[in-house]
């Protein structure tokens, strides 16, 4: 066979193989729009918007702002204000010193019971705003999302290395805990959210907040491209200036999509260091698994159910792959992505691991087809 033979035979077994990235033909969904369309219809069949419950009886912010950020995506306007009515009930006024505050509880009872704000809920929700002001044209929602990035603001705490935003405050109790996630940081929202903000004073705070939280995360990186999960303050009291940083992973095992989901929060003002995360991972996919020790990049729990990534981290490692313009890895991730969406179609059930997978993949296949418009 010469040289052209084979090429049209190995663009045919292609074409056969990998089938779902092909366009869609002209007013027939394509593969990537058929799964986003049946994920969206089974995690709306399986409870009101923004308020899908798990086994244990609690809705959690964290599936419905996830779902809230996919309808702009998806530029649905309708779902959109629905997700947006149904997460106004996470919402809790709080008066810290003084100052009246807009957060968003972590979870929500079956009877509306509230118990602690959760920073990176805070931050989805501001995330569905700002995607849904840039893609509704809506300026009303930006005012929303600058009210919430305040009630973020308030969990700040410490000077210099022990700087962090706190990860929770307690409304029963009204304490904050010492602790803080990295997953808990958006240096490029509150930016994006600062150049748009109408007050320039919230402007300027915003920007502060944004470069404070980068430098935060940027002490967490680690040299093979992953992020230190946690950060405890209180470490300074055992170790005082012996250690470079109080950032740590414990038993250093690190989850490689948590990593991800940190780097697309900086893919913007820091892209070297969100290619560096990108390149660790796909220089093992797809074996890389759900948790790996970050100093020798060996797979973690392997006879514990973390030898596969996740379905929702793989959805998020797309989502990194599109934010890097790395198209190539983006289509690779796909393919074993859109198995997945499947599945987890065919799977719909109320529990917790398959609601946030869910709509977690959902949000990477409507941000798929926006960027790519197939």
């Amino acid at each position: 066979m010469n040289t052209f033979g084979r090429f049209l035979f190995l663009l045919c077994v292609h074409s056969l193989l990998f089938p779902a990235v092909a366009p869609a033909r002209s007013g027939v969904p394509s593969p990537v729009g058929s799964a986003a369309d049946g994920l969206s219809t089974a995690l709306r069949a399986s409870g009101p918007p923004g308020r899908i419950a798990r086994e244990d009886g609690f809705s959690y912010a964290v599936d419905g702002a996830t779902m809230w950020i996919a309808a702009a995506a998806a530029g649905d306007r309708r779902l959109f204000d629905e997700i947006r009515a149904g997460m106004e009930g996470y919402v809790v006024s709080v008066d810290v010193a003084g100052r009246i505050r807009r957060t968003v509880s972590w979870r929500l009872g079956r009877r509306g019971e509230k118990d602690a704000t959760g920073t990176t809920e805070i931050l989805l929700c501001v995330e569905a705003l700002v995607a849904g002001a840039r893609r509704f044209g809506d300026e009303e929602l930006l005012r929303e999302a600058t009210d919430l990035a305040d009630g973020y603001a308030m969990h700040e705490d410490g000077v210099g290395r022990t700087w962090r935003v706190r990860n929770y405050y307690n409304y029963g109790t009204g304490a904050f805990s010492p602790n803080s996630y990295t997953l808990g940081y958006a240096p490029d929202l509150l930016d994006e959210l600062a150049a748009s903000a109408g007050d320039p004073g919230k402007g300027d705070l915003l920007r502060g907040l944004a470069a404070r939280s980068r430098a935060f995360v940027l002490e967490a990186f680690l040299p093979n491209g992953l992020f230190h999960s946690s950060f405890d303050p209180e470490l300074h009291s055992l170790f005082g200036g012996c250690l470079p940083s109080f950032h740590f992973s414990p038993n250093f095992i690190v989850k490689p999509g948590d990593s991800a989901a940190i780097a697309l929060g900086i893919a913007r003002s820091v892209p070297e260091a969100a290619r560096r995360t990108l390149a660790f991972i796909a220089a093992r996919w797809p074996d890389i698994g759900d948790a790996i020790y970050g100093d020798t990049g060996e797979r973690a729990f392997v006879d514990r159910g973390c030898d596969r990534m996740s379905a929702g981290h793989m959805a998020i490692v797309l989502r990194l792959a599109l934010a890097c313009g790395d198209r190539n890895f983006a289509e690779r991730v796909l393919l074993d992505v859109l198995p997945e969406a499947r599945r987890l179609e065919r799977e719909a059930k109320n529990g917790g691991a398959w609601i946030w997978d869910a709509a977690t993949v959902l949000l990477a296949l409507r941000e798929y087809l926006e960027i790519t418009g197939k």
